[in-house]
Protein backbone atom coordinates (compact mmCIF):
# COMPACT_ATOMS: atom_id res chain seq x y z
CA UNK A 1 0.00 0.00 0.00
CA UNK A 2 1.56 3.38 -0.76
CA UNK A 3 -0.44 5.84 0.46
CA UNK A 4 -4.15 7.39 0.77
CA UNK A 5 -4.09 10.64 -1.15
CA UNK A 6 -7.96 12.06 0.06
CA UNK A 7 -10.52 9.41 0.05
CA UNK A 8 -8.98 6.90 -1.86
CA UNK A 9 -5.76 4.44 -1.35
CA UNK A 10 -2.85 4.12 -3.77
CA UNK A 11 -2.31 0.38 -3.85
CA UNK A 12 1.07 -0.63 -6.42
CA UNK A 13 1.40 -3.91 -7.77
CA UNK A 14 4.03 -5.77 -9.57
CA UNK A 15 1.76 -7.55 -11.99
CA UNK A 16 1.76 -5.56 -15.49
CA UNK A 17 -1.54 -4.39 -16.70
CA UNK A 18 -1.91 -6.84 -19.19
CA UNK A 19 -4.96 -9.45 -19.52
CA UNK A 20 -6.12 -8.63 -16.35
CA UNK A 21 -3.50 -9.26 -14.68
CA UNK A 22 -2.81 -6.15 -12.18
CA UNK A 23 -6.45 -6.37 -11.14
CA UNK A 24 -5.98 -9.98 -10.40
CA UNK A 25 -3.03 -9.37 -8.19
CA UNK A 26 -5.01 -6.44 -6.28
CA UNK A 27 -8.33 -8.75 -5.56
CA UNK A 28 -5.41 -11.36 -4.25
CA UNK A 29 -4.15 -8.45 -2.16
CA UNK A 30 -7.49 -7.10 -0.69
CA UNK A 31 -8.72 -10.37 -0.19
CA UNK A 32 -5.71 -10.72 1.69
CA UNK A 33 -5.84 -7.68 3.33
CA UNK A 34 -9.61 -7.46 4.41
CA UNK A 35 -9.54 -11.62 5.32
CA UNK A 36 -11.99 -12.14 2.42
CA UNK A 37 -11.97 -14.84 -0.41
CA UNK A 38 -11.44 -13.23 -3.18
CA UNK A 39 -14.86 -14.15 -5.22
CA UNK A 40 -15.90 -11.46 -2.29
CA UNK A 41 -14.08 -8.48 -3.76
CA UNK A 42 -15.84 -7.18 -6.55
CA UNK A 43 -14.06 -4.98 -9.21
CA UNK A 44 -17.39 -2.60 -9.63
CA UNK A 45 -15.62 -0.13 -11.64
CA UNK A 46 -12.50 1.03 -13.25
CA UNK A 47 -11.42 -2.64 -14.95
CA UNK A 48 -9.52 -1.16 -17.89
CA UNK A 49 -8.33 2.47 -15.79
CA UNK A 50 -6.07 3.61 -13.55
CA UNK A 51 -8.73 4.60 -10.97
CA UNK A 52 -10.80 0.91 -9.64
CA UNK A 53 -13.32 1.05 -7.19
CA UNK A 54 -13.94 -2.41 -5.32
CA UNK A 55 -16.68 -3.85 -3.23
CA UNK A 56 -16.07 -6.40 -0.45
CA UNK A 57 -19.08 -8.01 0.58
CA UNK A 58 -19.20 -9.08 3.68
CA UNK A 59 -17.56 -6.94 5.71
CA UNK A 60 -18.73 -3.41 7.36
CA UNK A 61 -17.48 0.18 7.04
CA UNK A 62 -16.03 -0.41 10.89
CA UNK A 63 -14.24 -3.31 10.38
CA UNK A 64 -12.66 -2.29 6.99
CA UNK A 65 -11.45 1.07 8.95
CA UNK A 66 -9.94 -0.52 11.69
CA UNK A 67 -8.12 -3.05 9.20
CA UNK A 68 -6.95 0.24 7.33
CA UNK A 69 -6.15 2.13 10.40
CA UNK A 70 -2.13 1.35 10.82
CA UNK A 71 -1.89 2.44 6.97
CA UNK A 72 -3.98 5.80 7.47
CA UNK A 73 -2.23 9.50 7.45
CA UNK A 74 -0.86 10.01 11.18
CA UNK A 75 -0.93 6.13 11.94
CA UNK A 76 1.61 5.14 15.33
CA UNK A 77 1.66 8.90 16.37
CA UNK A 78 0.35 10.14 19.38
CA UNK A 79 -1.81 12.26 19.79
CA UNK A 80 -1.55 15.68 22.28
Amino acid sequence: MVDFPEDRCRIRVKAPPVEGAANAALVDFLAKLFGLPKKQVLLEQGAHGKQKVFLLVGIDPATAEGILSPFLPGAGKENG
